[in-house]
């Protein structure tokens, strides 16, 4: 085994088939169709990242998972978030608003730093992180953040991201009509998959893309009544 691969699997990039480390805590995605792609639905533990355009339905792809998590009575934090997240939309989602915090600046450090120590107060169940270049060692020493804490990390960052981070799965999300295509580019324990079509088309029936003009009007004047 040359020394380049053998840096891989021990900085934990790549795993060898029969040294599979197969994750069996899971927390239902609220989507049966992801739960069984993923072989159960998000990681218990750990960092998982979706690398997607701001804006496609990627909080509505995390939306029911959130929801269930702010029962726990712990915080949920969401940071440099790219749009404002407020307590409307919140409740909309069924996620508690006084259960979540935004943290917005435009340092890099500083939004590094607010995750780890969000993930290692103990008081926070998941951070949403929103940034667009990590390395290996700040991903790893988030990891170290987040379960010393018992909490997860969710990472946002632009598609056709070429550098591997050393996380527990990792989704390419593009826009679809009813939803999103989902490819699963990197599962600990599994292999990857090709995409596939997420119809969040009964979750969410009034934000697809393929309504009809009389369908959008119709909407419009309920909203307004």
């Amino acid at each position: 085994m040359n020394k380049k691969l053998a840096g891989l699997i021990d900085g934990r990039k790549i795993w060898l088939g029969n040294q599979q480390q197969l994750v069996d805590e899971f927390c239902s995605t609220g989507y049966l169709l992801l739960d069984k792609k993923l072989g159960g639905g998000w990681p218990q533990h750990g960092v998982t990242e979706l690398q997607t355009a701001n804006g496609i339905g990627e909080l509505r792809l995390l939306a029911p998972f959130l929801s269930t998590v702010a029962t726990t009575q712990q915080l949920i934090m969401f940071i440099n978030a790219p749009s404002v997240i407020n307590s409307q939309m919140l409740a909309f989602n069924d996620i508690e608003p006084s259960a979540a915090v935004m943290i917005n600046t435009n340092d890099d450090s500083q939004q590094l730093w607010s995750a780890e120590q969000s993930l290692h107060s103990g008081c926070v169940s998941i951070v949403v992180l929103w940034q667009q270049q990590f390395s290996s060692c700040q991903i790893k020493r988030l990891k170290l953040a987040a379960k010393a804490g018992g909490s997860r990390l969710i990472v946002i960052r632009p598609p056709n991201q070429l550098s591997a981070l050393p996380v527990n799965l990792t989704l390419a999300l593009m826009p679809s009509d009813n939803g999103l295509d989902i490819t699963i580019k990197k599962q600990q324990g599994h292999w990857p998959q090709p995409m596939f079509t997420l119809d969040m088309s009964q979750q969410w029936p009034d934000l697809v893309t393929n309504r009809t003009y009389d369908n959008v009007i119709a909407l419009a004047k309920r909203r307004v009544s």
